[in-house]
C-alpha cells in the first residue's frame, strides 16, 4: 500500500491553518482585553515574529521535498502455521 507524500503536506497545512486562526483569536483577545502597556505589545509582537520564523523555516525545509513520490507501507504476512524451532 502506498500513500502520496502530498497527503501529509495537506494535513500539515490544515493543522497550521487551524493553529494560525486560534493564535489570531488569542492575540485579538489579549490586545482587546489585556493590559495596554508597551511590554504586552512587545511580547505579542515577539510571539507573532517567532511563529513567523518557525513557519518560514518549515516551508523552506519542506520546499526541497519531492511531493509527487509515494510512501510505501508494507504489512508482513501473518502465517497461520506455527514456526518450528
Amino acid at each position: 500500500m502506498s500513500i502520496p507524500l502530498a497527503i501529509f503536506l495537506y494535513i500539515y497545512l490544515a493543522i497550521a491553518l487551524v493553529i494560525g486562526i486560534f493564535t489570531l483569536l488569542v492575540l485579538v483577545q489579549a490586545i482587546r482585553f489585556g493590559m495596554k502597556t508597551a511590554s504586552s505589545y512587545v511580547v505579542s509582537l515577539m510571539f507573532v515574529g517567532a511563529m513567523f520564523v518557525v513557519l518560514m523555516f518549515t516551508f523552506v525545509s519542506l520546499s526541497g521535498v519531492d511531493w509527487s513520490s509515494t510512501f510505501s507501507i508494507s504489512v508482513p504476512n501473518i502465517s497461520t502455521t506455527p514456526e518450528s524451532t
